[in-house]
């Protein structure tokens, strides 16, 4: 596995997300901060130690009903991703809101890959005999409410953390040889990017695209070969 990113900054805000890449345990986790960063951190942290640990110990007792619609490794995820939302909620917005949280995460056991998603970023398969697929689709209120002459900073739909229950999707994918994630945090995808050939999605063509497509609009873009 190996796992890049990079930034464009411009005079709208966007955080960039903490992110945790742990090659040895096939996971990735993008947390991005809608208040204190340290929030976000910490939901990450909780996500991979919570993880690591059902790993070991699979015969665990869960507070949450397994999904007959889910393979073991999709239930894992599931339930780790509602105990951060119950974490984030109990210590940061139980009183008043403070801090909400999009999340993002990969888990990869063998030739399963499965993936939690919690609004941005967006996440693209790209595979070699494919053109880039999208994996769910997230939406960014600011997009309804922008247009080229005036453009609304990046407003997120979804939150981790700001309600005690949660909404967010779990799905799993067979792993390929040469599976490529592209995650990007940004208000909406241009069409060039999806018109961009195989060979031509390095990181720094895709952010080349993107900032050439509407150079006011802030975005973090990141790489996951597994």
């Amino acid at each position: 596995m190996s796992f890049e990113e990079r930034s464009y900054n411009s005079e709208l805000y966007r955080p960039k997300p903490e992110v945790i890449y742990n090659p040895s345990s096939g996971l990735l986790v993008v947390a991005t901060p809608w208040g204190p960063r340290p929030s976000a951190r910490k939901a990450a942290q909780f996500l991979q130690d919570f993880l690591l640990s059902a790993r070991e110990d699979s015969e665990a007792t869960s507070p949450f009903a397994k999904l007959s619609c889910l393979s073991p490794l999709g239930n894992q995820l599931r339930l780790a991703v509602k105990m951060t939302n119950d974490l984030i909620y109990q210590e940061d917005n139980k009183q008043e809101y403070v801090s909400g949280i999009e999340l993002t995460v990969v888990l990869r056991n063998q030739y399963e890959v499965a993936i939690a998603q919690f609004g941005h970023p967006f996440l693209l398969l790209d595979r070699p005999a494919t053109g880039l697929t999208p994996l769910g689709s997230q939406i960014d209120l600011s997009s309804e409410l922008s247009f080229e002459t005036e453009m609304v900073p990046p407003l997120p739909s979804k939150l981790l953390g700001v309600d005690p229950t949660s909404d967010f999707a779990v799905q799993s994918i067979r792993y390929s040889p040469g599976d490529r994630y592209v995650l990007i945090s940004r208000s909406s995808l241009p069409a060039e990017v999806y018109a961009l050939p195989y060979g031509r999605r390095a990181l720094h063509e895709i952010s080349q695209t993107l900032s050439k497509t509407n150079e006011r609009m802030p975005f973090w873009l990141g790489s996951l070969t597994l």
